[in-house]
């Protein structure tokens, strides 16, 4: 359920001049220059610094968030194959946490994802699965989580796994059946090792360069929900939101990455995700694609 803090943080963002004005006391508190321009991306409040810099502000009840992004970012800093953003300060100010952080250069990816020909995506995903082999073979000890805290969090999903989705809208029916999948399919989540995991690897997240005629992946942000988890756990993102169903885009994804189980593990980790909306989900579905059971939508998205 929603919190009385985010509905407010969520009223607070469609104020411009409220936002403009949080930004620049939260800089001026250190002693950074205000040249702000509003970024109107994501579900906190974003500000572009000048033209080197990133004011990103969260609700007042997400500081375990915004520690945790300040965290991963400071230890993730020149450890991948691409860049993420450089922490240069956070706190909070007024109630509100916040980062201050190096801009990142280049493209989102979802701004030329459609464009690009079949080909050029495949490379991108070979890149993406490069990419997270990377992040997941880094030492869990690099973070303060744990196998403990990724236990106790998804048995708490698992929980509350009927109530989670109701709350997204979703009919008994459909939770019915998920109930039952998840009840039917193996436990991964204690069988397989845990990995440092980014666990949205979405469009919006990952920025992108052209060189020699190509795109190439040089950028990821937005780790605040970043985690100890399995490596299912980020795939499900890549299924469902960047290849989303295009024919042999997810399979290529998986075998650039080495990854040889089974594809009803990723499908469990997304009705288990921290965010997941199968509501939503399932309403991105194109009305040609017959869907009538978690099977179903497990062969479409992976």
């Amino acid at each position: 359920m929603i919190s009385t803090e985010q509905i407010q943080f969520n009223n607070l963002m469609k104020d411009d001049f409220a936002c403009t004005e949080l930004a620049r006391s939260i800089c001026a508190s250190r002693s950074t220059r205000f040249n702000g321009e509003r970024i109107y991306e994501g579900s906190r409040i974003l500000y572009k610094i000048g033209e080197e810099k990133i004011v990103k502000i969260f609700s007042c009840d997400e500081l375990s968030f915004c520690e945790n992004e300040a965290e991963y970012l400071t230890m993730l800093n020149g450890r991948l194959n691409v860049t993420t953003p450089e922490l240069i300060t956070n706190g909070v100010y007024n109630n509100y946490p916040f980062l201050i952080t190096q801009k990142m250069e280049g493209s989102l990816l979802r701004s030329v994802w459609n464009e690009l020909p079949y080909w050029d995506k495949k490379q991108i995903l070979a890149q993406i699965a490069h990419m997270l082999k990377k992040l997941h073979s880094l030492p869990c000890n690099l973070t303060r989580s744990s196998r403990s805290n990724w236990n106790s969090f998804i048995s708490a999903q698992a929980e509350q796994l009927t109530q989670n989705h109701k709350e997204f809208g979703l009919g008994t029916a459909w939770t019915t059946r998920i109930t039952n999948f998840i009840e039917n399919s193996e436990a991964i989540e204690y069988l397989a090792d845990p990995v440092i995991c980014h666990t949205e690897i979405m469009q919006e997240h990952l920025f992108v360069k052209k060189h020699n005629g190509s795109f190439r992946i040089t950028g990821l942000i937005d780790f605040e929900p970043s985690m100890i988890a399995i490596p299912e756990y980020d795939f499900c993102s890549v299924g469902l939101f960047i290849c989303a169903g295009e024919k042999g885009l997810f399979k290529h994804f998986l075998e650039s990455y080495g990854y040889s189980g089974d594809s009803k593990g990723i499908m469990r980790m997304l009705l288990l995700h921290r965010y997941s909306n199968m509501k939503w989900f399932m309403s991105t579905i194109p009305d040609t694609v017959r869907i009538n059971s978690i099977e179903d939508l497990c062969n479409y998205w992976f």
